[in-house]
């Protein structure tokens, strides 16, 4: 395709000419030429006089600049302020004024003619992407939108709208920390994080970039920029406001991570001192409120653009809307579409003229601040602000938003959803020298890079600074790097070379690529890697994609990366690359294979296409990913992740699982009501997956875990009703990938019970199930991971336990008489049933490789008051799982007995009445009574042994009691957690437990913790 030199339209086929510029050529009659030729120059000074008259009485001005080969022509706003903003209907726009951006059959005149009829006239101009700003005479809201009607049916396929306003904000945060502590390295620690301290450590030559900075205000004396600016590229600069105005040094500090001079012993080291600045200052223009129109973001990106400016850093945000936007505003998200819609189709004619340019956005510090909904008005246009104690007063006055993690694709920018424009550009949001997302940073999977945001020493501070503000310019100085080192990158390539040479993940930013496939597919959210970008544009070699007649063929280039423990390992060579068409045979469309940089690239039709990734020996292999292919596009993925082959052995046994959760080491993953949850030890665990979970079970690699789906009801006999019940799916978390993905759907309340040999098995209700019924419990079955086939084992399933190749279960529920509940085991090698017990029993519990379980026989016998007495007889068994012996180790009339806790040496039980806890020697047979004075009338719940002293769990409490000395008191850990239905285990110094929570139903419950570091010592 052939563009116009002068003006980026597509030139006819035919003859070769532009239909705008030599449209009007044309039209010049040559019998009135000579007198235009005396015309002409008294027509230039009579217009220069009126540009110089307008430049001194309004804020209306008139830029002409050549660049790149390309003649601008006029750009030209008036800009918007404060006063100049109307609220009408809850939208927020600039009085009086309509934006209109038709297509090249018209000109200038005709637009001037059209709105001239409605006594309206063109106020600003931009000629290259023909985008006019018209004002009418005092016109309302009701009027604006008449008019806008009417022009629509004048001016064919025109885009009309209200020149929208939003509020501008910088991305500065609240400052958590006033000094730097030793780890900081005096707020330096971000250049060695980034690699870039290992960078500069190698001589590299740059040529020089131009780069453009959005933001307040500029001190262009500073003795680390001076070298980059020129005082004549910051535009509506003024310099004596930067002190005084809030904010106002914002600006000069986001140009100092970008550019700051390094090794002159002042201030700190940008990241590229190969960099000619160019500036917009946007508080020299509104130094109060930062109102700006749709016409004004425009304008600031076409004189940086005609300038010649390849990287535009954006370190300013739109909170209010983004805020309001997630939350669920209608207005708020039509109107940032609108912006967003406006600015795509904006940027997107640059591209197509053959503009080369990257845009940096940071993705906003909205998280680090508490939103509140307060009365929409002026300034709170959409119903939401940030809290502020001052002015606000007392917060229990508002609703506050609570639980939300702020998104970017809510920001302006990160909206934007045409691909060749979002190609161009790259969200950044901040981290932490722990590499996790700062706690302010907005993130999403529109999030494209994350770079250092916290503990940060600012050009004009000694003091911490915060923000994705300061992570932009990071990002923005690496691509000016990348371009100094070859300029001949292609500008849609940038962020796809910047993206995939990151290769150390944010811990926990990874995201589902097709959220309604059952396939989960994720990306990773990376660090920036200065080094890593450099050395890989250095060995970039610009691609020619094969030219070709069929407008239907597009370009595809992609990366294969493995990813494994955490870690992304980049370059992987030859591996093989299958592209298929995602139709129900999944066709094979092309076999390709990756080079030296693991990537691969082709011509392709558009279309849905699955590709599949591995390595020549199939020890990794990727997942399914899905994408769409649109004509004459061009695609560029970052995302395919190979991972170690699902089907290789397990070797990983080092686990211990239980129904709730699993411990590897000082892991501990478990589910409950709210989730997936993953914790190491901290105070708060980490949410994987947000659902309402019950029932684990793992392989040592997968965990797998029951979700619930939805609510089944039918009718039941048994209670002459409608009975409901919950429906569970089973899903599966991979422990070395952190992929998400559901497996199958249960028949009914399916929990899994464990992992063997590439089956689940697991309990469920029969498939003619319709509620409950009186003495029915749950049915033992398998899932085939590989076939998918469910195979039936046994009914009547009631306690199940795994154990190395076995699952040993009791025949019946414990409420139900008990004498055919006998103990079954399930031998997992060879899938036969046995008997273990011949009498029923009523509870048992695993203790290493030994059973514990308990038999009760009674008998009728009359006291000496003539009356009839039940009386109880316990017996408890250990039964050796290895060699299949049974020993009798209790034997007592009197107690009926709840097993607590076993090991090798006690037998640790409460009993029923009186309410008396015990510790039974398995060696001797002695019961000592343990003092239960301080725990009410309910036994004990949960015990569990630490060295010479045992934690006892009350409903109430946790105690500790020291089983050396009878004649201490128990100790109280804490009184503040209560409500427990079952102490689970210590990991890691932290009591895990399941907490009885009083608003819970049947299904589901929650699992708590606290720290046990202070107050229990195993020394």
């Amino acid at each position: 395709m052939k563009c116009c030199e002068k003006c980026g339209q597509e030139l006819d086929a035919n003859t070769g000419l532009c239909p705008k510029c030599d449209k009007k050529k044309t039209s010049i009659n040559p019998k009135k030429f000579k007198k235009r030729y005396i015309i002409i120059p008294v027509a230039f000074l009579l217009i220069c006089t009126i540009v110089l008259l307008c430049f001194s009485t309004c804020n209306k001005i008139s830029v002409p600049f050549v660049s790149n080969g390309f003649e601008e022509g006029k750009i030209e706003v008036k800009h918007c302020t404060y006063n100049d903003v109307s609220y009408k209907n809850n939208e927020l726009f600039v009085k009086s004024q309509l934006l209109i951006t038709p297509t090249s059959d018209y000109s200038y005149n005709d637009i001037e003619s059209a709105v001239s009829g409605y006594n309206g006239k063109i106020v600003g101009y931009i000629e290259f992407t023909n985008d006019y700003q018209v004002e009418f005479s005092e016109m309302d809201y009701d009027s604006l939108n008449s008019t806008m009607e009417s022009l629509e049916k004048e001016l064919n396929n025109t885009d009309i709208m209200l020149n929208r306003v939003v509020y501008q904000d910088e991305e500065t945060d609240k400052t958590p920390i006033k000094e730097f502590e030793e780890k900081d390295k005096n707020g330096n620690w971000w250049r060695d994080a980034i690699r870039l301290t290992e960078l500069e450590s190698e001589s590299n030559n740059y040529q020089e970039v131009k780069v453009g900075i959005y933001d307040t205000l500029f001190d262009t004396d500073n003795e680390d920029l001076k070298y980059a600016i020129n005082k004549t590229d910051i535009w509506y600069n003024n310099e004596k406001e930067i002190e005084v105005s809030n904010g106002g040094t914002h600006g000069t500090n986001v140009t100092g991570f970008l550019a700051a001079k390094k090794s002159n012993d002042y201030g700190i080291d940008g990241v590229a001192n190969n960099v000619k600045v160019f500036g917009y200052a946007y508080r020299g223009n509104t130094p109060n409120y930062h109102p700006v129109s749709i016409m004004d973001l425009k304008y600031w990106n076409a004189k940086m653009l005609a300038k010649g400016v390849k990287v535009i850093n954006i370190s300013a945000g739109n909170g209010e809307l983004l805020v309001a936007a997630q939350n669920g505003s209608l207005r708020a998200d039509y109107a940032l579409r609108q912006v967003s819609e406006s600015l795509g189709k904006f940027y997107r004619k640059y591209i197509n003229a053959g503009y080369e340019f990257v845009v940096v956005k940071s993705s906003g510090n909205e998280n680090g601040y508490q939103w509140i909904h307060c009365t929409e008005s002026k300034d709170n246009p959409y119903g939401v602000k940030i809290y502020d104690a001052d002015s606000d007063g007392d917060i229990g006055h508002y609703t506050e938003i609570k639980d939300v993690i702020f998104e970017a694709k809510y920001d302006i920018w990160g909206a934007i959803t045409d691909s060749k424009v979002k190609n161009r550009i790259i969200v950044v949001g901040s981290s932490s020298e722990e590499n996790t997302r700062a706690y302010h940073s907005v993130s999403g999977e529109r999030v494209d890079l994350y770079a250092p945001g916290e503990r940060l020493r600012e050009l004009t501070s000694d003091k911490p600074g915060y923000g994705t503000s300061y992570a932009a310019p990071m990002v923005s100085g690496t691509v000016a790097l990348m371009w100094g080192v070859n300029p001949n990158i292609e500008a849609d390539k940038i962020k796809y070379l910047l993206v995939s040479s990151a290769t150390q993940p944010i811990e926990d930013e990874n995201y589902q690529i097709q959220p309604d496939s059952d396939n989960v597919v994720k990306m990773y959210k990376c660090l920036l890697d200065v080094k890593g970008a450099v050395d890989r544009a250095k060995t970039y070699d610009k691609i020619t994609p094969q030219s070709t007649e069929n407008t239907n063929v597009s370009y595809l280039l992609g990366i294969v990366r493995i990813y494994e423990d955490g870690k992304i390992q980049y370059n992987k060579e030859d591996c093989k690359v299958s592209i298929y068409k995602n139709n129900s045979e999944e066709t094979l469309y092309k076999e390709l294979s990756t080079d030296e940089y693991g990537e691969f690239e082709t011509d392709i039709e558009s279309g849905t296409y699955i590709i599949k990734a591995e390595t020549k020996d199939g020890t990794y292999v990727s997942d399914r990913y899905i994408i769409k292919i649109e004509a004459n596009d061009a695609k560029y993925i970052n995302d395919i992740y190979m991972y170690p082959n699902k089907n290789a052995q397990i070797s990983n046994t080092s686990f211990t699982c239980d129904k709730y959760l699993v411990e590897y080491d000082n892991v501990v993953y478990y589910v409950d009501r709210d989730g997936l949850w993953r914790n190491t030890g901290k105070e708060e665990g980490e949410l994987l997956y947000d659902c309402e979970a019950t029932n684990i079970a793992t392989n040592g690699e997968v965990i797998y875990y029951s979700v619930y789906h939805k609510d089944v009801t039918a009718f039941c006999k048994e209670y002459n009703q409608d009975m409901t019940w919950h429906q569970y799916d089973l899903y599966s978390y991979d422990l070395r990938t952190s992929l998400n993905s559901k497996v199958t759907s249960f028949n009914e309340c399916g929990k899994p019970i464990c992992y063997y040999n590439g089956k689940i098995y697991y309990t469920d209700y029969n498939d003619d199930f319709n509620g409950f019924v009186t003495g029915l419990a749950q049915s033992l079955y398998s899932y085939d991971l590989s076939t998918g086939e469910k195979e039936y084992i046994s009914d009547k399933a009631g306690i199940v336990i795994p154990h190395g190749s076995s699952i040993y279960f009791r025949d019946m529920l414990a409420s139900m008489d008990l004498s055919s509940a006998q103990i079954q085991c399930l031998d997992l090698t060879n899938g036969k049933v046995k008997q273990i017990t011949s009498d029923g029993v009523s509870e048992m519990v695993l203790s290493e490789d030994n059973l514990f379980y308990t038999i009760y026989t009674y008998k009728t016998i009359t006291g000496s008051d003539n009356h009839s007495y039940t009386k109880e007889n316990c017996k408890v068994h250990k039964y050796n799982t290895l060699d299949g012996t049974d020993e009798l180790i209790f034997n007592e009339e009197s107690d009926s007995i709840r097993i607590q806790y076993v090991d090798d040496e006690y037998i640790y039980y409460s009993s029923d009445e009186p309410y008396y806890n015990y510790r039974l020697n398995l060696t001797t047979h002695e019961k000592t009574y343990v003092n239960s004075q301080k725990w009410s009338r309910n036994y004990t719940f949960g015990v569990y042994k630490l060295n010479d002293s045992a934690l006892y769990y009350h409903r109430t409490y946790f105690y500790l009691y020291e089983l050396k000395d009878d004649g201490k008191e128990p100790k109280a850990l804490d009184d503040g957690y209560r409500n427990g239905a079952e102490l689970l285990t210590i990991n890691n110094n932290r009591i895990y437990f399941v907490y009885d929570d009083s608003d819970r139903d049947y299904f589901f419950y929650r699992i708590a913790g606290f720290d046990f570091s202070t107050q229990y010592s195993s020394e």
